[in-house]
């Protein structure tokens, strides 16, 4: 077989392929209209709006995505958008609220490694609260700079965390480094996965998962409606606020990944 001849059956090979790939869906992509100066934030992905086309997102994967958007002065809004492939998604943010609105208040999830830790809050009303094995929701937390110290056995570490309003900051302490990781991001994409496969592929583990994480959260959730037709008495009934305490502790297992 001539050179050119091998040329041409090595690309065939090629372009046929070995038939066990499957195709790719299409990535779509993703438009925030917002002013100048908004931050927008795409399951981490951070880019801020520079006039009033507002920010546009590229190869975004199909499925449902966590969208946070953030100004000076207002309360963060928070959103779970679907991207279809090859399809563009609009979102219009809703009408900015003032940060000092209670409605505005966030959520705090701490973890530890190992896990038994004493963690302190002053500004928050926690001290020397004993954390064992879950960890640990405070609730209602007022936007701000909060100042917050993780003990155990043989040290103790202070960290300062910055919360916008209606945030959910997820932070894991890890002792033997003596590092302190915010996993918020981490934590908003595994919430978007299980809404994703509780409304897309109608699963009832996922569901109650999503649902879970978000009432413990202080959120709504889609998910809680599909829990509620198939469990009258669920978990979404089960997590809802006695108080208007500041903050709200809750020592409920969450399933975070």
């Amino acid at each position: 077989m001539g050179g050119g001849a091998l040329t041409l059956f090595t690309a065939a090979l090629a372009l046929m392929g070995t038939g066990d790939a499957a195709p790719q869906a299409p990535s779509g992509f993703v438009q925030v209209k917002a002013d100048a100066g908004v931050e927008i934030l795409l399951d981490g992905a951070q880019a801020v709006a520079e006039d009033l086309h507002g920010v546009t997102f590229r190869d975004v994967a199909p499925g449902i995505h966590s969208l946070v958007a953030r100004r000076q002065g207002a309360q963060a809004q928070h959103a779970l958008i679907t991207v279809e492939p090859g399809q563009v998604t609009v979102h219009h943010l809703a009408p900015w609220r003032p940060e000092g609105d209670k409605a505005g208040e966030s959520t705090l999830i701490l973890q530890t490694l190992p896990v038994d830790a004493i963690i302190s809050a002053p500004s928050l009303g926690l001290h020397k609260h004993i954390k064992g094995d879950e960890p640990l929701v405070l609730r209602k937390v007022p936007a701000g700079t909060h100042k917050l110290t993780f003990c155990n056995d043989y040290k103790c570490i202070d960290h300062r965390v910055e919360v916008h309003a209606r945030d959910i900051v997820s932070l894991l302490v890890d002792f033997d480094p003596g590092e302190i990781r915010d996993e918020s991001a981490t934590f908003l994409a595994h919430l978007a996965r299980l809404t994703e496969r509780c409304l897309g592929d109608d699963d009832g583990a996922s569901c109650r998962q999503a649902c879970t994480l978000t009432v413990m959260a202080g959120r709504p959730s889609p998910a809680c409606a599909r829990v509620e037709a198939e469990e009258p008495t669920n978990i979404a009934g089960s997590a809802k606020d006695d108080g208007d305490s500041v903050p709200a502790t809750s020592d409920r297992a969450l399933p975070l990944p």
